[in-house]
């Protein structure tokens, strides 16, 4: 089977992260000794979710994502919002037909939280997110990274998939934010910039206050209907283990 390399330009508009100390798997504020902590290579971060425009030109004419309700593929929601209700496994499929990947979660929440300095894509007030809707890439304005160019819709608009297993922590099974029996399962995946009732669909604001760290598992189909993704591409290609995420211990 032919293998195509993509093109030197996939980078283009991306934003580059370049971590520069290890970072916290659970709480990225947490920088005490006894904090578990990984190694994580530079990456390049898209600067906004797949749009349904983006994801439909990829696609045969004629083609939706399976899980799409009938009047979305008699009538595609506008070209510029964030795509919802696609599944994991065609998620990845996009990301690597374009030469990319989706994140790992603490990729994801390295962007999200400043590096581990923020709740919140643009700081630390909860309140400055007064409603969660779905619609626009880029709406609400609110929720930017001060990157150049920005990166937008971090924590509002589609909650994202990312490529993260469902692996219980024992020391820290909360940031699951679901009982421990739903956790450890291959039928799931570590969802990102949204709480549970953001990836039902459901939004309830006392669920999103909480901050961009959390992990939210979501079982890969049927597809919630609150999630879309975005991708990366790692910024050196990834040929031996140091150039994974590692725990920190692991290279001692």
């Amino acid at each position: 089977e032919t293998i195509h390399i993509p093109a030197d330009d996939v980078t283009e508009g991306m934003v580059l992260f370049e971590p520069d100390a290890p970072f916290p798997v659970f709480d990225p504020f947490d920088q005490s000794d006894d904090a578990e902590k990984v190694t994580l290579p530079s990456f390049y971060l898209d600067t906004h979710e797949v749009t349904v425009a983006e994801y439909l030109a990829e696609l045969q004419e004629g083609y939706f994502p399976h899980f799409w309700p009938d009047d979305w593929k008699k009538q595609p929601p506008p070209g510029d919002h964030a795509l919802r209700m696609i599944t994991y496994s065609e998620a990845v499929a996009f990301a690597e037909k374009t030469g990319k990947r989706l994140p790992d979660s603490i990729e994801f929440i390295y962007a999200a939280t400043n590096g581990g300095t923020t709740l919140f894509p643009w700081g630390d007030r909860p309140e400055d997110l007064p409603e969660w809707t779905f619609g626009p890439v880029g709406i609400p304005e609110v929720d930017r990274l001060r990157s150049h160019p920005s990166v937008v819709g971090l924590y509002s608009n589609a909650a994202e998939w990312t490529t993260s297993w469902t692996i219980l922590w024992p020391s820290k099974p909360e940031v699951l934010h679901v009982p421990l029996v739903m956790a450890a399962s291959p039928h799931f995946r570590m969802v990102c910039g949204g709480s549970p009732s953001i990836v039902d669909a459901v939004p309830q604001r006392e669920d999103w206050q909480d901050g961009a760290y959390f992990r939210v598992p979501a079982e890969i189909v049927p597809p919630p209907p609150g999630v879309g993704f975005r991708c990366v591409r790692s910024a050196r290609p990834r040929t031996s283990p140091d150039q994974f995420i590692r725990l920190v211990s692991q290279q001692e």
